[in-house]
């Protein structure tokens, strides 16, 4: 049985990183003058934008060192032909704009609620729910985007998909299933899950059953997570799997990086475009993804 300790400590470091940056971020938006939200919050964002640059950096890096070492674990060797450029996942949102008009959007929420007779207080945290919302989205996205570059340089690699905590049964349906590494990780905001590299052959071996992680949960939390009717016919004896993927097809909330395009496009476009495996190589060394 393949282990995932790897994996296990890529996220936790992950985890901390994101914890300290939400925390820097709501003491910057403690500071926000309700009195003057735009001009206050233009203000404080530029710091704000370093602080969150540099944790989507340091999120990316080391991605090729993971993906080696995960593998490794499952006794699979893979060199890549190519090496990751952390530095350009960072500064930009994973979905192709500016990080900067991301950030503006806490501003947007914020007024938005006051003008529709929200109290202030109220109003200021909704506008704090937006910006750790996009605080801790974007640091994940920088590293399994990283990861996910690093994996789809190895040929024949692809990657199953780990659950944390107490996951959405959207993505407990999604653990344990291999996916090839130009398919795009599918997640909603705040979302935890992480890439484990590996080969389809051995996949199976990873301990990331839908299943286990449904029975580890109490009947409140089964309830809560894949909701009520869901959990109900789980406990009656269905696979997870098929509940939870037709809950989804009738207004799921995930998505791909690829809903906006920046200055360049985000490596999910990229897979979805290219017309083969050397196509999409090409273009992501191209962009300065790889090299």
């Amino acid at each position: 049985m393949a282990t995932l300790s790897r994996s296990r400590e890529r996220y936790a470091q992950r985890q901390r990183l994101s914890n300290a940056v939400a925390a820097e971020g709501r003491r910057t938006w403690r500071q926000l003058d309700a009195r003057d939200v735009t001009g206050s919050w233009r203000s404080l964002v530029p710091q704000l934008l370093i602080t969150l640059s540099g944790a989507q950096l340091a999120a990316a890096q080391g991605s090729d060192e993971y993906v080696g070492a995960a593998l490794a674990e499952q006794g699979i060797q893979a060199d890549p032909i190519a090496e990751v450029v952390p530095r350009r996942l960072a500064g930009r949102a994973s979905d192709g704009r500016q990080l900067d008009s991301l950030l503006d959007e806490p501003r947007i929420t914020t007024l938005t609620a006051l003008s529709r007779g929200a109290t202030v207080p109220r109003a200021l945290a909704s506008g704090w729910a937006e910006l750790e919302m996009i605080l801790r989205t974007q640091i994940a996205d920088a590293g399994r985007v990283a990861d996910g570059l690093s994996t789809f340089a190895r040929p024949g690699v692809g990657y199953v998909r780990m659950v944390q905590g107490k996951t959405c049964g959207r993505c407990a349906a999604l653990a344990g299933k291999w996916f090839r590494s130009n398919q795009g990780f599918r997640r909603h905001p705040r979302c935890d899950c992480v890439h484990i590299p590996s080969r389809e052959n051995v996949a199976g071996d990873l301990t990331t059953s839908p299943r286990r992680y449904f029975d580890s949960l109490d009947q409140a939390d089964q309830n809560r997570l894949f909701g009520k009717a869901n959990a109900r016919a789980i406990r009656d004896g269905a696979d997870p799997i098929p509940v939870m993927n037709a809950s989804m097809r009738h207004g799921g909330v995930y998505t791909t990086a690829s809903g906006r395009r920046g200055v360049s496009p985000v490596p999910e476009q990229i897979y979805q475009q290219a017309e083969n495996r050397a196509d999409a190589i090409r273009q992501l060394r191209l962009y300065g993804y790889i090299r």
